[in-house]
């Protein structure tokens, strides 16, 4: 929510095994959310475009908002091109483990724990 501003349209997006979760924010409020399939940075931009058109925004949306990628891996560097502002959230909270294949998994998930739960 901090990172939404209530004014101008955000794309917020998180990645993770394949998939893009992919919300649309408009003054502030929901208009879209979806997870799509990405293998490549072009199906990240094919569907980050895709929203743009079906929700008339031209140019450049105010702000994207991406986690779950370095700042400097290719899905943040396309991404820069379809905004005015961007950033990479990166986790305040960190899990670990002493499994590698479960401490793996968990990196990609560090992101949702300092999110707040609807339950």
């Amino acid at each position: 929510e901090a990172h939404i501003p209530k004014v101008g349209d955000t794309i917020g997006g998180h990645l993770y095994d394949n998939r893009a979760d992919i919300f649309l924010f408009m003054q502030g409020e929901i208009k879209r959310y979806n997870t799509f399939e990405v293998a490549t940075a072009d199906d990240l931009s094919y569907f980050v475009s895709s929203i743009m058109k079906n929700f008339a925004l031209i140019g450049k949306v105010d702000k994207i908002v991406l986690s779950g990628a370095d700042e400097d891996s290719e899905w943040a560097m396309r991404l820069q091109h379809y905004a005015t502002s961007f950033a990479v959230l990166a986790p305040k909270t960190s899990w670990s483990s002493t499994n590698k294949s479960v401490e793996k998994a968990l990196t990609a998930l560090n992101i949702l724990a300092d999110t707040a739960s609807c339950v």
